[in-house]
């Protein structure tokens, strides 16, 4: 069963991911693959969308919250970082 019952927000324009602050992330970028960590992510931020986009021919992990236009991205350096 979903834990939604409607649809979610139009996405619009995706974020720039030129722009923001970047840091490295205490986590790996396969953290939201695991089911506990989505459901968790869904529980605190239920309209967060998660989309996968493929940039500098990484696959970067974006996080969106188009209700409150915020957004996170995470993706893994070819080093394993």
């Amino acid at each position: 069963m979903l834990a939604r019952l409607h649809l979610p927000p139009s996405l619009g324009l995706p974020p720039d991911l030129t722009t923001g602050k970047e840091r490295e992330a205490i986590i790996g970028a396969d953290a939201l693959d695991d089911w506990t960590t989505r459901f968790i992510v869904q529980a605190a931020i239920p309209d967060a969308q998660r989309l996968t986009l493929n940039q500098d021919g990484r696959d970067e992990h974006v996080l969106i919250n188009v209700e409150f236009c915020a957004w996170a991205a995470l993706y893994q350096e070819e080093d394993g970082r």
